[in-house]
């Protein structure tokens, strides 16, 4: 995961203003939980081959240390979703800070769904809420069986889930209940 992503970069960006008023010991743990629940997502979105596959396509360069990756995810019977990634160049060299999912910050999304727990109970109720999360999702007890026309292919339900079409890009931690962005 840290070979390609650069989680602390994309931590900063996710918990936004509290960042700078964290200690360094809350902003370690803070890392480290979206490092775990990041791997959970991933994890529980592609955890069999359905004969999805992805497509790379233009290299854009934003700036000398900042690219663009532009790429389609295909899925079997669905429209193919537009999957960009930024990437930077640090120490490490190029890593992931950044994906977009059919236009749509995916650090972005994050940011503002968190917030609402920096705001109500701080970087420990967040902590809470990305421990159950990421163990609901690592036990397998968060994933239920889709009904129409991905009948078969898991999705997360029980926690919620943000929806573009029929492409699940994100956890909603602050409701049991599935939103769609795709009018």
């Amino acid at each position: 995961m840290d070979a390609a992503f650069d989680m602390d970069a994309i931590s900063r960006r996710i918990i936004g203003r509290w960042w700078d008023g964290l200690d360094d010991a809350m902003r370690a743990a803070l890392a480290q939980r979206l490092r775990r629940y990041a791997v959970a997502v991933l994890a529980s979105r592609f955890d069999a081959h359905d004969g999805e596959c992805f497509e790379t396509g233009e290299l854009r360069e934003v700036t000398a240390d900042t690219v663009t990756v532009c790429s389609l995810f295909h899925r079997p019977a669905d429209p193919p979703v537009q999957l960009d990634y930024a990437l930077l160049r640090g120490a490490a060299g190029w890593r992931i800070v950044d994906v977009w999912f059919d236009g749509v910050s995916g650090t972005r999304i994050q940011h503002d769904e968190f917030a609402a727990f920096l705001r109500r109970g701080g970087a420990e109720q967040l902590l809470r809420r990305l421990d159950e999360v990421s163990a609901r999702l690592e036990s397998g007890s968060g994933l239920v069986r889709s009904a129409g026309r991905n009948r078969g292919r898991r999705e997360i339900g029980e926690i919620g889930t943000g929806n573009r079409g029929q492409f699940t890009y994100f956890h909603d931690l602050t409701t049991e209940t599935v939103r769609s962005d795709r009018k």
